[in-house]
């Protein structure tokens, strides 16, 4: 690791440490943490809390930015179309779990039953639950399973309108984390749930149905799974009300980030192998260039990779394919980085190759945590970052990972071990009995920690812990 490297570390860690501050600020104050976008300090999408992130790297030269993002998440409540719930005719009692996830249209089959990419399982499969969708974009199908509710804003708006609590007056981050919640009680209705189980990302409209749920029946457990990897900068995870009882991750590298830096307490974080990344899989990212959820510069991106592709000698790259971030497939913005990134590729030939020591390797660009994964398949990763203070993984956070900087913003990274970030799984479905999902009984609430760096060690060193 060079000095640049260790420098953008150094800088992370303070971020982090700010942002801590921050949060705790807030709370001592009244200010409902669980729910103020002020508080999703987000590293790696736009948004009110991506821009108060901005304002605390980079100070008052950020602050005009911040007060735009928060003009537009107040004004936009004006144009929040009101909710709907498709499949709320069927009867939302009798069940025992609650799943709260997305959904794309393409999750459906062609008689409503779902499939879940972050848990790995179907609506089908798991009779015992109820599943809350989270449309992410298109329509809801007209056809749903019967332990299946989508939550959508139809264009029409011809449904029930969107609840305007005191906290949500102001805020579309806000209101629309109410409209989650509350409709979650309304499916529900009578009857008690054993848990709540959500792939986690510590977002409001999550805080507020964990919040809901547990003061509809203290009883409930909430349970988080952390689907991926945490991101680069990790901020948008810091510890706070509305978290889940027990959150699940899949390596140990990943709860010694949360447990060391974002302030979980050890006894809320469990090391499982991954619910989501088999290890049969194919490596799904070998040869592809992987773009982000959201990126600013298409310029800059687009130069560096033709600056790469020049400086590269004949044979030594994959035939490389563009692949776009999965629910960006209708941005305009996004399909003309992939027509300009695969015109530059078509100019340079003869940098391709089949072989396999260079058909491993994968170019990912932006914020991305599929880093991690594509790490622990084996692949050879080199990183783009348009703001390596927001994108790239450093050894001041991640200490299990070696990092080598190729150029300016380009880095390429190796794990010091397999399985630090990302254990990968051996059994399709296994979230169902992980879970308790088909059955009466409870899954256990111990932490367990399976890696000896964890072991008898505090973790929990700094900051205060909130309940």
């Amino acid at each position: 690791m060079n000095a640049v490297s260790r420098d953008v570390g150094v800088q992370q860690l303070r971020l982090l440490e700010r942002s801590r501050q921050f949060v705790d600020g807030r709370e001592s104050r009244g200010v409902d943490v669980a729910l103020d976008p002020e508080c999703y300090l987000n590293s790696w999408a736009p948004g009110l809390g991506n821009a108060r992130l901005r304002q605390l790297a980079y100070g008052w030269r950020a602050e005009p930015a911040r007060l735009i993002a928060r003009a537009r998440d107040s004004a936009s409540v004006l144009r929040l179309r009101p909710f709907a719930i498709s499949g709320a005719s069927a009867a939302g009692a009798g069940f025992e779990h609650l799943i709260v996830s997305w959904a794309l249209p393409t999750d459906f089959d062609a008689d409503g039953g779902y499939e879940d990419r972050y848990l790995g399982l179907t609506s089908r499969g798991t009779p015992h639950a109820l599943w809350f969708l989270m449309l992410l974009s298109g329509s809801a199908p007209s056809r749903l399973a019967s332990n299946v509710r989508v939550f959508h804003r139809p264009s029409d708006g011809a449904r029930k309108p969107s609840r305007r609590t005191a906290r949500g007056r102001f805020s579309t981050t806000v209101a629309q984390a109410c409209d989650a919640a509350a409709a979650v009680v309304d499916c529900v209705q009578e009857g008690r749930l054993s848990q709540v189980v959500m792939p986690y990302e510590a977002q409001p409209f999550q805080h507020a149905i964990n919040l809901r749920v547990k003061a509809r029946d203290s009883r409930t457990a909430t349970v988080g799974y952390l689907h991926s990897a945490l991101p680069a900068l990790p901020t948008d995870y810091l510890y706070r009300v509305g978290a889940p009882d027990r959150l699940l991750v899949h390596g140990a590298g990943q709860a010694e980030i949360l447990t060391r830096h974002l302030g979980w307490p050890q006894e809320r974080v469990e090391v499982i192998a991954s619910l989501r990344y088999l290890r049969d899989a194919a490596a799904p990212f070998a040869g592809r260039i992987l773009l982000p959820y959201s990126f600013e510069d298409a310029d800059f991106i687009a130069q560096r990779v033709e600056a790469m592709l020049r400086a590269a000698v004949p044979g030594s790259m994959p035939r490389w394919e563009v692949r776009n971030h999965p629910v960006m497939t209708d941005s305009p913005k996004h399909l003309a980085l992939c027509e300009r990134l695969a015109a530059i590729i078509a100019r340079y030939p003869d940098r391709a190759s089949t072989e396999p020591r260079v058909t491993a390797q994968t170019l990912m660009i932006g914020a991305t945590a599929a880093v991690v994964e594509a790490l622990e398949r084996g692949l050879d990763v080199v990183h783009l970052c348009t703001n390596p203070l927001f994108e790239q993984h450093s050894a001041g956070i991640w200490t299990r990972m070696d990092i080598e900087e190729l150029a300016a913003n380009v880095y390429r990274y190796r794990l010091r071990e397999p399985g630090a970030y990302i254990r990968l799984g051996d059994t399709p479905h296994a979230a169902a009995e992980r879970l308790g999902l088909n059955n009466k009984a409870q899954a256990g609430n111990g932490a367990v920690y399976e890696d000896s760096q964890l072991k008898g060690s505090n973790l929990v060193a700094g900051g205060t812990t909130r309940v």
